[in-house]
This record gives structure tokens, sequence and C-alpha cells, in this order.
């Protein structure tokens, strides 16, 4: 596996640790993290230890992340408080100098986020809208995109105008250099004007929301990851980490489900392993 030195800067004001190896082709998906000032989560979950001790497994990792993405439902209660309590929460983060990238999923609202923690609206790549961005690594890029319009049956979200047009953007710039298009929401069909198959090398949908380990096709045949939450339901809490490798002329990729309970008998268990992608198209442009 191929290492990068990769220089990541925090946003916090805490001294950084000294610098320890950062793998590129690593990356850490993290969702559902339904932090909530008041107490317990819907008033029996313990998510404060659990993201606590997410945050401490990754900060430990050596070599580290080059990315950890948190895909929504930061909070339980989208409230000042519960956002600034979810960032303290990520201090480690910052000291170790693991760059993170954070969208929302339906338990929480733009202006309540960017009130509380008002250093993340620079980082949009669509003005006036919440966080989307798009993180670029030697093996692969990742659009990071807020889903939202919920009210279908399914709970199934929508994305903005904005997002939409710079998705499609993104798309298109995509026929090569492997993508993998993230959110909170899962996706049942091509979300309406943006057709992720217009990227010749894109991925995987990856998404949150349902607290399950999951990895699916859809109708439409869009390959789909579905990431736990860190906190409950119990047998599935955790995180995924995506570990890239180009190899014999393939860039492969590989999720494995980390338990924030190490004995959880699912700890390591591989999710999903993609089909391999030419590596001469998976340089970076």
């Amino acid at each position: 596996m191929r290492l990068g030195l990769v220089l990541v800067f925090g946003l916090s004001s805490f001294a950084q640790e000294p610098r320890v190896p950062v793998d590129s082709n690593k990356v850490v998906f993290v969702s559902d993290t339904h932090i909530d000032s008041r107490g317990l989560a819907r008033g029996q979950h313990d998510a404060l230890r659990d993201l606590k001790t997410c945050v401490r497994q990754i900060a430990e990792m050596i070599p580290r992340p080059a990315a950890v993405l948190l895909l929504g439902d930061l909070t339980e209660n989208n409230t000042v408080e519960s956002f600034r309590l979810f960032r303290e929460v990520l201090a480690p983060w910052d000291k170790a100098g693991i760059a993170y990238y954070l969208t929302l999923g339906n338990h929480e609202k733009a202006d309540t986020f960017f009130k509380a923690l008002p250093e993340f609206r620079t980082r949009t790549a669509v003005l006036g809208g919440a966080v989307t961005q798009l993180i670029e690594l030697p093996l692969a890029d990742f659009a990071l995109i807020e889903t939202v319009g919920i009210g279908s049956p399914d709970w199934f979200g929508g994305v903005r105008e904005g997002d939409k047009a710079w998705l499609n953007a993104v798309l298109k710039n995509h026929a090569s250099k492997p993508l993998f298009v993230c959110g909170h929401h899962p996706v049942d069909r091509n979300p309406a004007d943006a057709d992720l198959r217009q990227a010749g090398a894109f991925q995987a949908w990856v998404y949150g929301h349902y607290h399950q380990m999951r990895a699916e096709q859809t109708k439409d045949g869009i390959r789909t990851v579905g990431v736990p939450s860190t906190s409950f339901p119990v047998q599935s809490s955790g995180y995924y980490v995506l570990e890239m490798e180009q190899k014999k002329g393939s860039a492969e990729f590989h999720f494995t489900f980390f338990a924030t309970d190490p004995g959880n008998a699912k700890h390591g268990q591989e999710v999903l392993a993609l089909p391999p992608f030419p590596a001469t198209s998976a340089q970076a442009r």
C-alpha cells in the first residue's frame, strides 16, 4: 500500500502533536453520531460516549487516514449547543492534524449549523448553500453533498439546484479518475437532473441515515454503500475504513467495518470490495 505524507491542519487552537505518517489512500466514513447536549440521545443511547470512542480510535490509527468524512445527523436536536459539543469532541483530530469534512442530515439545518460553527461556512463549494465540497486524493475523489427535501414515505433526500449544478460539473470531470459521491441519505435511483453514470469512473454512492451496514445496487444499477451509526443499534455501531490500493495494473477499493466496541464479532469485517478499476484511469488528473 502506498503511503503519502499529507500536511493537514485542523480548525482548533490546540497545539498539534508531532506528525505521524498519513496514508493518502485511507479514508474513514462516520455517520449518525446524534449528539444531544441535553444527555442521552432519544433518552437511552450514550451517543456522546460512543463518538468519543470513535474519535479516539481514529486519532490513534497509524498511519492516520487522509480524511474522515462525516455523513450527517451529527446532532440529535439541531441546537447550537449540540453542534458545539459535537465540535468539542473532535478536538483530538484537530490536535492530531487529521483532516475531516462533514455534511448535514435530516436532524439538522444549515442555518443552525453555521450559527454554531461559522468557521465551516467558507468550506462550501456552493456559495449560500450548505457544506458541499470535493476532496481530492491520489487514487480517488469524494464529492460530499447535503441531501435535503425530506418528505417522501421512504425518507429519501434530494439535492438542491445549486448543488446539482455543481455535482453535474464534478461528474462530467470524472471520466477516468474514480469518484465516490457521499451524502446523508440513500439514493433509490439517479437523482433527478444529476445522472451519476455520466461519470465514467463513478464508483459508489456512500450514505448513512439507516444506521445499518449495507452494500447494494439500486434498480438503476447504482452501487450504494450504507454506513452504520457510531452509537445505535449497538450490534452494528461503528464506522467504515476505505483502503485504496494500486496493484497489478488496477486500483482496488475495500470497505471494512470498525466497531466502537472492538469486542463486536463484526469488527474488522470486510463490507465491500469493489471491482478493480484500471490503474491508468485511476491516476490523478
